[in-house]
Formats: C-alpha cells, structure tokens, sequence
C-alpha cells in the first residue's frame, strides 16, 4: 500500500495554490454582513461587493465562473424580524445577484449571510 503525505500542494511555479478546475468542489463562498456598507468576514473568489439597496446585493467574483449556469446554495441570520434568507436574483458567470428578505416578504438588510457557489470556473 503507497501513503502520500504532505504539508503543502503548489502550482507548478511554487508561488501559490493548487487551482480545482472540472471538479466539483466550491468555487467560492462569501460570509458578509449585509447591514448599512456590505463588510466581508470571510471570502474565496469573491473582489466585491455591490449594495443595491435594501437587502439587494450583487456578488463580485475574482474569477468568473465557466457560465452562468452554475450552482449555489446560501443562508441567513434569525433575527427578532424573522429569519432572513437569500434569494436567488440573477447571475452572470462573474456577479451572482441575490436579495434577502424576512418571515413577512419583506426585503431587508440582513446582518449575516452566507453564500457558496459549485461548479467550474474559466
């Protein structure tokens, strides 16, 4: 039986990070807090953020996905409003537009959400 062990996997210059391409890992995911000016907590893949407006939000990648048909999964925060969820907008293979809205329909800031995004990148 062969054991590989390692500390470290790098691109073939040594300069970074093995890319996954044509594999179904995440390809990104974003945690934010969507109240006031959109704030990062944690991102891969992900250059900005757009705020459109109330619980509006456009999703920036660093690199764009291989089109627009890629898949997606999200959450958000129970808050004494409801618990707000992210839908689904629209997407393009470099923005992923969604909206968040509490228990009553209403779109609203919300203050944690989380995104994360399979399929293949460019």
């Amino acid at each position: 039986m062969s054991e590989l062990r390692v500390t470290t996997i790098s691109n073939t210059a040594g300069t970074g990070a093995v890319t996954l391409t044509k594999q179904s890992a995440n390809k990104g995911y974003l945690n934010f807090n969507g109240s006031g000016t959109p704030a990062v907590a944690d991102s891969f893949n992900h250059s900005s953020i757009t705020d459109g407006g109330t619980g509006i939000y456009a999703c920036n990648f660093t690199n764009s996905m291989a089109n627009a048909n890629f898949g997606h999964t999200n959450g958000g925060d129970h808050s004494s409003a409801g618990i707000n969820t992210n839908k689904y907008d629209s997407r393009a293979a470099d923005t992923f537009n969604c909206r968040a809205y509490t228990y009553a329909g209403s779109l609203a800031d919300n203050a944690y959400i989380s995104l994360a995004f399979q399929g293949d990148i460019a």
